[in-house]
């Protein structure tokens, strides 16, 4: 794949690593930070004793040390996750909310799909539990097993008795801390920011998404649910890589969070008899149905945004050398690519990106029209080359 910047290079090697290092640090320090500080204001709140946190019993947790330990929660994941997000975001590309695709808004049938999208998808990700929950590793690495056992059942009498309670107040808490924060704080970080970043680094957006994918699963430490997490990370990335807005995966995190939570909370008031923490399998049938109504939707998400992102000073190579596709006032002289990748629809979202910026451009297809063979270039006037160049950096899917 040649995404390459006119008259530059990729970024050297080295370069990268050092930059893995310095946002991997800023990373852990803030995850570190703000868990001490988190335990110590829940600590002075709640009249705790500050080891108290350390190595809690969750068979006979009481309800005042779950009520700390959901203020915990907001300070670590939440807060350092917004913090790392925003800190790394504004040392790469000094625009962190442009970088991160939150000053984008997506049309409202977008979010309206995304809901038929969850529904589409759940069959197929409750197979992917109950696969994943069957895994087994080899005896020699028993040890490991033992301790990955271990910590999911921890994680789960932690999930269990912070959704425990049935009144309103308990709910509308578990709303904000299970639901709301999460997704805007995991995805700004794992969308917004991982995922920017590796695309990036190696100019491959598939890559990128996969990658921060494998992240958002792995940094949850529940083993036994990694695959279905890391199907969702790499679901929500697409979201993102065709949309443009974080805001886009931030609902469909949102969603899926938030109606875990309502199911427990009307299965504790007794007002529905399907307790969800209680994975059941679903018939084969419609698991197999589940899996192409997903591939479905997300084609249609994918073709309907390819559309509406096209931009109207489309040409082909012939049109830039004088033929009649580009209208008379725009064949002045001065035209000079400044970019080129290999999808036609991404150079048009950057197009676009760079009309919103007044700047005029135009995409020229060089893909063989047989076998796809080639690349979609940019253009511009020369006078605009090192402005487009950097609307494009801070906007690169």
């Amino acid at each position: 794949m040649t995404n390459t910047f006119a008259g530059g290079e990729k970024q050297p090697f080295v370069l990268i690593i050092g930059q893995c290092f310095l946002y991997a640090g800023i990373t852990i320090t803030s995850l570190f930070v703000f868990a001490i500080t988190g335990s110590l204001f829940a600590s002075l709140i709640f009249n705790l004793p500050f080891d108290a946190f350390m190595g809690i019993d969750y068979d006979n947790i009481s309800m005042q040390m779950v009520q700390a330990l959901k203020v915990v929660q907001l300070f670590s994941p939440v807060l350092a996750f917004l913090v790392s997000a925003w800190l790394i975001s504004r040392i790469h590309s000094g625009k962190p909310w442009r970088f991160m695709g939150a000053d984008k808004y997506a049309a409202p049938w977008l979010y309206f799909v995304v809901g038929g999208l969850w529904l589409a998808f759940y069959p197929l990700l409750a197979w992917m539990i109950e696969v994943n929950q069957q895994m087994q590793l080899p005896q020699s690495f028993s040890a490991i097993e033992e301790w990955m056992q271990k910590s999911e059942i921890s994680l789960e009498k932690l999930t269990e008795k912070l959704l425990a309670g049935s009144g309103v107040g308990t709910f509308l808490s578990n709303v904000l801390i299970i639901a709301v924060a999460p997704a805007i704080s995991e995805e700004l970080f794992f969308r917004g920011t991982i995922q920017r970043l590796f695309r990036h680094w190696t100019l491959n957006p598939h890559i990128a998404i996969f990658v921060a994918g494998f992240l958002f699963s792995f940094i949850h430490f529940q083993f036994y649910g990694f695959l279905p997490r890391m199907a969702m990370g790499v679901l929500f990335g697409y979201l993102l890589y065709w949309s443009g807005s974080i805001w886009v995966p931030v609902f469909a995190h949102f969603l899926n969070n938030f109606l875990a939570v309502l199911g427990i909370y009307l299965y504790n008031n007794g007002i529905i008899d399907i307790n969800i923490e209680e994975e059941e399998s679903f018939p084969w049938w419609l698991t197999l149905i589940s899996v192409f109504s997903t591939v479905i939707i997300l084609f249609l998400i994918y073709q309907k945004l390819k559309t509406k992102n096209k931009s109207s000073l489309y040409v082909s190579e012939k049109g830039l050398e004088g033929n009649l596709e580009i209208k008379p006032e725009e064949k002045e002289p001065n035209w000079i690519k400044i970019y080129s990748v290999n999808q036609v629809y991404e150079a048009e979202i950057l197009v676009g990106a760079l009309e919103n910026e007044g700047i005029k451009a135009i995409v020229v297809n060089k893909k063989d029209s047989s076998y796809q063979f080639g690349d979609a270039e940019i253009y511009c006037h020369e006078e605009d080359a090192d402005k487009a160049l950097g609307i494009i950096r801070n906007n690169i899917l």
